[in-house]
């Protein structure tokens, strides 16, 4: 009696399990009389989040269903109506938007033994992924800090996860950024690598002069000037970064004090041990 018992519970379980599956990928759209069921995925097939589904009659046997999602290209579907028929369910695909992607180091210089991937599985439907090779001996030391996503447009750190992993001679770098990021940027994204090669003063003031726009204006989004200074302060000495002679921001100035004292507080550590 107790493994039937089991068995019920078993079953109801998995009853419930495959109708919130269901549920999770099918949502019921309506216009007048007629209802439409519509999965979105994106060409990963992986179920895209926060979508905008609306509906329109186009003519007396049409319905044009249009799909929309931040960092995907909008799609117009047009549904035929057959007459009689009331309820209908429909499979739509969002194509990614069309950007460049470039390797570059971090004087803004190609890295032309590196190449990139920009299949999205393995990614969430709400990141934009980036798969980066690069030679080992281009890139010997191998870090998150050391890797970022820079945007043409705004010029601001865009890198949200990074995983890294050695394929023979080359690390594959696995980053990704957020899809609602990506809508704003330009056609072309940089993956920067810090490599060995020397900091070109000409390409570290630019990085400082972007941080200063941010601080004096407030058109750039949320939260960039910590990452753009975070990025600064990680990749860069501070005779690099004071090498053109001008007053630093605050926020790039404070966080290379306290990366200072921290790193005295470890010395001193060390030599009283």
């Amino acid at each position: 009696m107790g493994n039937y018992l089991r068995k019920i519970v078993n079953l109801a379980m998995l009853t419930v399990l495959v109708m919130a599956a269901v549920t999770v990928q099918a949502f019921p759209y309506e216009l007048g009389d007629y209802k439409v069921d519509v999965t979105v995925r994106n060409a990963a097939m992986n179920l895209v989040a926060g979508i905008k589904v609306a509906l329109y009659r186009y003519d007396k046997a049409t319905i044009l269903v249009e799909a929309a999602a931040a960092g995907y290209k909008t799609l117009t579907y047009k549904l035929p109506v057959r007459e009689n028929q009331f309820v209908y369910k429909i499979d739509l695909v969002l194509a990614d938007l069309a950007r460049r992607v470039h390797i570059v180091n971090h004087n803004n210089k190609i890295i032309a033994s590196a190449y990139v991937r920009l299949e999205q599985y393995g990614f969430p439907s709400d990141h934009y992924g980036i798969t980066a090779f690069i030679p080992v001996r281009e890139w010997p030391v191998a870090a998150a800090a050391r890797v970022e996503i820079f945007d043409s447009m705004w010029g601001v750190p865009l890198k949200k996860t990074c995983e890294i992993t050695q394929v023979d001679e080359f690390y594959c770098v696995k980053l990704s950024m957020t899809r609602k990021s990506l809508k704003w940027t330009g056609k072309d994204l940089m993956v920067t690598f810090r490599t060995t090669a020397p900091a070109s003063p000409a390409a570290v003031m630019s990085r400082v002069g972007t941080l200063e726009k941010i601080v004096a204006g407030d058109a750039y989004p949320a939260g960039c000037e910590e990452s753009l200074a975070e990025y600064l302060c990680s990749n860069f000495t501070p005779e690099d970064l004071e090498s053109g002679q001008v007053a630093l921001p605050s926020s790039l100035a404070k966080l290379m004090q306290a990366r200072a004292r921290f790193a005295e507080a470890h010395r001193e550590n060390l030599e009283n041990f």
